[in-house]
Formats: structure tokens, C-alpha cells, sequence
């Protein structure tokens, strides 16, 4: 790497740090080009020499949140051999992630409103933002575990999209409407759903929730 994009790397790393901040300390209203650029340390006008627009730099820090949930997912993973029960360990450290930091679920789904489209990023972060890793982990593992008994790729590919729309809607409705009560109680309920969609019998191995001790650790299990 050339000595002039490391500076460059390193300079959208100020602002992608200073627009995460802002969003995480005033919310997503509070952020603006003036405001990251002076917490960042630069006029605001050289934030759109890094970056195309505003949306363009709140998806950088969309895709923070995406890398950090997966890396969850995967640690949650490690060591597991079999194809459900990692699957339903790394959901259940999905949910934890986010019912930990709801601002988090609400800034990646619900909260802001993109002007964005993959052929305006640079072509890496598109696929990341739009075909992340933790979607990509979640369709491999359900086709692992529907293939032997599954031979449409249709059918396998539709009960993945069933199954994530159901971990995100049962993610949703606790944050708003049952907001962090029982955490447990959700996962057990995913663990449950992912079954009964998966049409997996209930003697398959069972795994406790992984539980996340510091912010700055990896779910252990």
C-alpha cells in the first residue's frame, strides 16, 4: 500500500470514527457534514473529497455495525461442527448483538432512509453492504442443513429468506414492542422458529446462549 492511500484510508477513518459517534451520542438527526467534519478535525467541505455524499459515510458506518455483528456470529461459531447447532448459535448471537444495541438494529433496518445503489460504491463495500457476510454465513448453514433432505435450490433458498425475515421481524418486535425484557425468552422463541421452519426435530443438540460479557470481547459460549 502506497504511502499516499494509507493517508487516505486513515483520513476517512477520522470521519468515518467521528460520524459513528455523533450518530451513536445525538442519533442519526444529529449528524451533519459540519458536525462530523469538526469532530473529525477537518473543514467540512474535504469530507466530500473521501466520500460522494453524506449517505455514502453513514454506510460506512452502517457496515461497522454489519462487521461487528458477523464477527459475533463467527466467534459464537467457532468449534462447532454441526450445521444446526452453529446455525442456531450464530442467530442467537445475532439477536444478543442487537438487543444489546437496538440504536444499532435501528440505524442498519429502519431508521435511515438511503439515496444509495450498489454501482455508486466502490465495488468491495457494495457487495459487503448489500450481500453482507453474516447473510452470507446464514445461506450456507441453512443449505447445509436442508441439502441432504432438499433437492430444490429454490426451496432451500426460499425457507433461508423465510427464516431471516422471521429473525429480524422477531428481533424488531422486541426492541419496539416488548423493548429488552427477556432476552432469553427471544432467543428461545429464534431457536424455536428456526426449527419448526427448518423442520428440525427437537432431539438435535441443544446449545445454550451465548452471552456477550464486555463490549469490547466476542460472544463466548
Amino acid at each position: 500500500m502506497s504511502k499516499q492511500e494509507a493517508r487516505r484510508l486513515r483520513t476517512m477513518g477520522y470521519f468515518i470514527s467521528a460520524c459513528r459517534e455523533l450518530i451513536e451520542n445525538e442519533g442519526i438527526k444529529g449528524v451533519s457534514a459540519r458536525k462530523v467534519a469538526e469532530k473529525a478535525g477537518y473543514s467540512y467541505a474535504t469530507i466530500y473529497s473521501y466520500f460522494k455524499d453524506m449517505d455514502t459515510l453513514i454506510a460506512y458506518v452502517i457496515l461497522e455495525y454489519l462487521n461487528e455483528s458477523a464477527q459475533c456470529v463467527k466467534k459464537a461459531m467457532e468449534g462447532i461442527d454441526d450445521p444446526l447447532t452453529a446455525l442456531l448459535a450464530s442467530v442467537s448471537a445475532y439477536a444478543s448483538y442487537y438487543c444489546k444495541y437496538p440504536d444499532r438494529f435501528s440505524m442498519v433496518f429502519t431508521q435511515h432512509d438511503f439515496n444509495l445503489s450498489p454501482e455508486n460504491l466502490p465495488e468491495e463495500m457494495a457487495a459487503a453492504l448489500f450481500f453482507p457476510e453474516i447473510a452470507r454465513i446464514h445461506a450456507l448453514y441453512v443449505s447445509k442443513i436442508l441439502k441432504p433432505r432438499v433437492a430444490s435450490v429454490e426451496k432451500i433458498e426460499l425457507l433461508s429468506s423465510v427464516a431471516s425475515s422471521f429473525l429480524h421481524g422477531a428481533i424488531s418486535f422486541f426492541i419496539y414492542r416488548e423493548p429488552l425484557k427477556d432476552t432469553d425468552k427471544l432467543i428461545t422463541m429464534i431457536v424455536s422458529g428456526y426449527r419448526h421452519i427448518l423442520e428440525v426435530s427437537e432431539s438435535s443438540e441443544a446449545i445454550p446462549p451465548p452471552v456477550l460479557k464486555d463490549e469490547n470481547k466476542v460472544w463466548l459460549l
